[in-house]
């Protein structure tokens, strides 16, 4: 934790009390939400449920949710989890800075946020091949497979190509595009860039058409070619996803990490210095190991549930690089997914556990 011992003693005795942050509340719903935590689905979510960091949100096809930050997060405004997304909430501490993130797994976020005034937060949006840096504005970000959308209706973000697989790119590197009003912003997998003019005194019905038509061209690259980009996952899926399946019964096996969880169930505290200093390579070394699949796995996952719904029925027969018809496929991604859906769960569970037992700093912070 690079700290002096008299200082680590001291966290040890407060980090629970620090960093087991309310990111925000539920400010307002509809339809039924879901929220994982501690990789559990709340039972019940209204208008004042808390939202901790690494909150997994996610949304049907008739449902949304809008988030209101709260001072400990550095923020002030909204974010709306619109119909059919899946987004994850957390804050890193990072130089002793609270550093915002908002994962979009997939579907659209809209924005209005702003920082409080001598809290120096930072806030960012990460799709799995873009960061938007956000300065103090509003926004909407939608996310398809691999392309992301950005517009604002005031203020500014920054665009910037990046590879979830590999981590380059960053909100401050220099290849980037500025969305801002009378411009949205297009970002491809491959890292391009494009910007779109529109009427900036009319951002609603020019996002509503320009976010229509941009889905539609890419729904409809997916229709004239389901095996193709079906066949992208294929290897990645079949070696993947049973890799986190076998990490995911890892975890659940270990001990300290189930202790973590039974104790957070129960609102006890963290626990001590000595307890941290035993515990924290009980977890850390599982948790390295199960990252090593689980960002592959994730983007398959999300990718999947996007293209899957998209498959001509005449396609079904068609063979994949493995030997297997789509139909095949498609019958065992939905076996599955389920089960690397309950493992992303808990690894985002106990990196959680780990960063209120480490001073709001993920394992994975110098990866």
């Amino acid at each position: 934790m690079k700290k002096s011992v008299s200082f680590l003693a001291f966290a040890g005795a407060i980090s629970c009390a620090l960093f087991a942050q309310t990111l925000g509340r539920v400010e307002y719903l509809e339809g039924s939400p879901e929220i994982t935590r501690n990789g559990e689905v709340l039972k019940r979510v209204d208008i004042g449920t808390r939202i901790e960091n690494l909150d997994i949100v996610k949304t049907d096809g008739d449902s949304s949710l809008t988030v209101a930050f709260e001072p400990d997060s550095g923020l002030t405004g909204t974010v709306q989890i619109v119909p059919s997304t899946v987004a994850v909430l957390r804050q890193d501490q990072i130089q002793s800075k609270p550093a915002n993130d908002i994962k979009l797994l997939t579907g659209s976020l809209k924005m209005k946020v702003e920082r409080i005034a001598g809290k120096n937060a930072s806030v960012q949006v990460r799709t799995s091949s873009s960061v938007l840096g956000v300065r103090g504005t509003e926004f909407v970000v939608a996310s398809f497979n691999g392309a992301t959308l950005v517009g604002c209706s005031s203020h500014s973000v920054w665009c910037s190509p990046y590879d979830e697989l590999t981590g380059k790119g960053s909100a401050s590197s220099p290849q980037g595009v500025m969305a801002e009003p009378g411009t949205m912003v297009s970002v491809l997998e491959n890292g391009s860039l494009g910007p779109v003019s529109y009427d900036r005194d009319r951002f609603d019905e020019s996002w509503k058409s320009v976010s229509g038509k941009w889905k539609t061209f890419n729904e409809e690259l997916v229709v004239a070619n389901p095996a193709g980009f079906i066949d992208r996952f294929v290897s990645v899926w079949d070696d993947y996803a049973a890799r986190v399946i076998a990490a995911d019964k890892k975890l659940r096996a270990n001990r300290t990490l189930q202790a973590w969880l039974e104790a957070a169930a129960k609102g006890k505290p963290a626990g001590g210095l000595k307890d941290w200093v035993r515990e924290r390579p009980l977890v850390m070394n599982d948790l390295i190991d199960s990252r090593r699949a689980m960002i592959p796995a994730i983007i398959a996952t999300y990718r999947l549930q996007e293209i899957i719904p998209l498959v001509p029925q005449a396609q079904m027969g068609a063979r994949l690089s493995n030997g297997k018809t789509m139909r095949q496929f498609i019958a065992d991604y939905r076996r599955d997914s389920g089960k690397v859906a309950l493992a992303i769960a808990l690894f985002t569970a106990g990196e959680k556990q780990y960063m209120q037992r480490n001073d709001g700093v993920s394992p994975f912070s110098d990866f």
